[in-house]
């Protein structure tokens, strides 16, 4: 019996531990880029880097994951690429223990050691369109802004969820809880809004069976208040003033950031949208009651349309509805339309999910994240800010997807989950070619910078073109960069650097 066990602790770890040393694989092939540069000059010493951030905060917003980049470059790199592959793992493993309540193969669970693997390999399954992938994995500030808030924001919620699942809370997850959520918050103001927004959701659900406690409620008031703190940056603000368009009415830059921002869930992360409405078919399907036929063919046909609409190009929907106008150049009058409705789907699909969880309490934790996902586009849908800000909105919808279907179905069910996880581990094996390839490209910059520093040259060539952004950041070795690439690799001010793109 002692041997099966161990047996079965070791087989649920090997997928997690496998995609450890494959990330830290892919990780010895990453080096800095974009404001890695620049917060490595600005910083150096906690006392710099406090500086920095008071200069942040009043004029850029409140987020500390800047802080929290600036520490790793004080050893450059290497502190970095060492922890951030069991970060990530760690996400990992709370996604399989939110979805069982677990960290262990259950008998007579065939299922779990195939959700272990879809787990593990979850990074597989985040889009490298919109440069989400690179953005937030490949991209060390970006991790810092979204993979660590994300840890956090999950190992705080652990009393939350287990409480809307009706599952016993941890004791030492009391302690952590708190202090995890605030770090979250404080982190991303993304963050922020989803921990306030699933915080209210339980506080409501709490207070309805008549089970709120004191903890629940102060946790909550921490978490509201990060968001307020969030919310009072005067940084953000100047921010504002200085965008584009800031002298364009507001009401008519909120709609063309929201197209902007909605559009892609009609092309380019359609996958998106038909996970979406398939969780919706899901829960009007297992509900006691059941839904109208009416709203079977709400969701239905709208996951169809805007799943499929950018690969069928109905007539007068054009592949880039914008023109290359911006956010005010949206010239596609179908396009549009697509986009207001595509909004009323999601607010449906909320409907949906509210309506379920109210008479079932086994919806209520699908409601809480589907809440908390939104939340956390809220600014960047308000903003017109695609790309990596669908990070949160991706890992909230894995982990509700996962949440709803992990226990339906048996033999169909396992096969698919293994179908899964290995499509996600085929996609991150893809990655390594084009990552090998940037790193190229990464030391001759550096053979240049190395023979400018010794005057052995006079201008150094970056060729931006010869980069595969889906594995880098996607504003990597732009000129924005000029003086912080000439300070990070003490060049003198005569060297020219030269940005070939287009």
């Amino acid at each position: 019996m002692l041997k099966k066990d161990r047996l079965d602790v070791a087989k649920f770890y090997l997928p997690f531990a496998a995609m450890t040393v494959f990330l830290l694989f892919i990780y010895s092939m990453d080096f800095p880029q974009g404001d890695d540069f620049y917060f490595t000059v600005a910083g150096g010493s906690m006392e710099r880097i406090w500086r920095f951030y008071i200069s942040y905060y009043l004029n850029s917003g409140s987020r500390m994951a800047n802080m929290l980049a600036q520490v790793f470059l004080i050893s450059g790199l290497k502190v970095w690429k060492a922890v951030t592959p069991f970060v990530i793992e760690s996400i990992s493993l709370l996604m399989y223990y939110y979805v069982t309540g677990s960290l262990a193969l259950r008998d007579g669970k065939s299922g779990d050691a195939a959700l272990a693997c879809v787990c593990a390999a979850f990074p597989g399954l985040v889009p490298v369109a919109q440069h989400v992938f690179a953005d937030t994995f490949v991209w060390m500030d970006g991790s810092c802004n979204y993979i660590y808030p994300m840890l956090l924001a999950l190992l705080g919620f652990v009393p939350f969820y287990n409480m809307l699942c009706g599952r016993p809370v941890p004791r030492a997850m009391r302690f952590i809880s708190p202090a995890c959520l605030l770090a979250s918050a404080l982190l991303h103001e993304q963050a922020a809004m989803l921990i306030a927004a699933v915080c209210a959701v339980c506080l409501i659900y709490f207070k309805r069976d008549k089970c709120l406690t004191k903890y629940e409620a102060a946790v909550s008031c921490l978490a509201f208040a990060a968001l307020l703190f969030t919310l009072t940056a005067p940084g953000a603000y100047v921010r504002l003033r200085r965008t584009a368009n800031a002298d364009v009415p507001v009401l008519l830059r909120l709609a063309g950031d929201l197209l902007t921002y909605f559009y892609p869930f009609t092309s380019e992360c359609w996958p998106l949208t038909a996970l979406t409405g398939a969780c919706a078919l899901f829960v009007m399907r297992r509900r006691r009651n059941g839904a109208a036929p009416v709203s079977y063919f709400a969701v239905i046909f709208g996951t169809l349309v805007f799943s499929l609409s950018g690969m069928f190009m109905y007539p007068g929907i054009k592949p880039d509805p914008f023109m290359g106008g911006g956010m005010f150049g949206f010239k596609n009058i179908l396009g549009c339309a697509e986009c207001i409705l595509i909004i009323i789907y999601f607010i449906f699909i909320f409907c949906i999910f509210i309506s379920a969880a109210k008479n079932e309490k086994k919806y209520r934790p699908a409601a809480a994240i589907y809440t908390g996902m939104w939340a956390s586009q809220a600014i960047p849908a308000a903003l017109g800010v695609k790309g990596r800000p669908l990070f949160y909105l991706v890992v909230m919808l894995l982990l509700m997807a996962l949440n709803l279907f992990w226990g339906a179905g048996h033999r169909l069910g396992t096969a698919l989950k293994y179908a899964v996880a290995a499509f996600a581990v085929f996609t991150l094996v893809s990655g390594i070619q084009p990552m090998r390839s940037n790193m190229a490209e990464y030391a001759k910059i550096e053979r240049g910078m190395a023979a400018a520093r010794e005057g052995r040259a006079e201008e150094v060539v970056i060729d931006r073109d010869r980069f595969n952004f889906y594995y880098a950041y996607y504003n990597a070795f732009s000129p924005r960069y000029d003086r912080s690439l000439h300070m990070y690799y003490d060049i003198p001010d005569s060297v020219k650097i030269i940005f070939v793109h287009g």
